[in-house]
């Protein structure tokens, strides 16, 4: 119970207040020269359905790491053909589909209208807004707890799920909620419909994936 609360008032408070390492390239043209990764990587061809995020739990590197090593500054999205630095000791051959079920998945179809770090007001955004429909449904990202159900000023009705591994999802712009506190989440299940934030009655869901309370970048996680 104490972890959940110091977990929520970290969210609540929050919510409201690499030189001379080689570059890997996009993808291999036609013509390409020939790439020599840094000493102690090889380079892995990313694969359609590959998120960083797995990338960096398959080949036993931090995603920190993963992105300052390829020098994938705010990306927006990795593609299919991309060519990555990882690890040589990297264990490559554990295929994507052993991992499905444990990603991340988009919260509600729409379109990102702002992206994380993007500033309003001066104030650097710590997730992403996805502009979705009024009474779209808000889905669980990933399986999970309820530890927090409650409004914040300028985001609306908020859910939070924990993990249970050091990372958290909040789910900002809530109505007609469909979950409580301390409810076990299957990834997937519906936790409410988009509508509830003060800011965004068209629809606008504001959504965000925390490591151990610090907010990460949402498109490093997402299928």
């Amino acid at each position: 119970m104490i972890r959940n609360a110091v977990l929520c008032v970290a969210v609540a408070a929050s919510l409201c207040g690499c030189a001379g390492t080689p570059t890997a390239p996009s993808r291999l043209g036609p013509q390409a020269v020939p790439i020599v990764p840094p000493e102690g990587y090889v380079i892995h061809t990313v694969v359609r359905g590959e998120t960083l995020w797995r990338i960096a739990r398959r080949t036993n590197i931090e995603l920190e790491d993963l992105v300052r090593i390829n020098r994938i500054a705010d990306a927006k999205k990795i593609e299919a053909g991309q060519l990555l630095f990882v690890p040589q000791t990297a264990q490559t051959n554990v295929t994507p589909s052993a991992y499905e079920g444990r990603d991340f998945a988009w919260p509600v179809e729409g379109k990102v209208i702002a992206y994380f770090k993007d500033k309003a007001d001066g104030v650097a955004n710590k997730g992403i807004d996805i502009q979705a429909q009024p009474g779209q449904e808000i889905r669980a990202s990933r399986s999970g707890r309820v530890v927090f159900i409650g409004k914040l000023p300028g985001y609306g009705t908020t859910i939070v799920l924990d993990h249970g591994d050091g990372f958290s999802t909040v789910y900002c712009g809530a109505q007609d909620i469909a979950v409580k506190v301390d409810d076990t989440i299957e990834q997937g299940l519906v936790l409410a419909r988009a509508g509830g934030r003060a800011r965004a009655e068209d629809g606008q869901i504001h959504f965000e994936i925390r490591q151990r309370h610090k907010p990460q970048n949402p498109l490093f996680f997402l299928d």
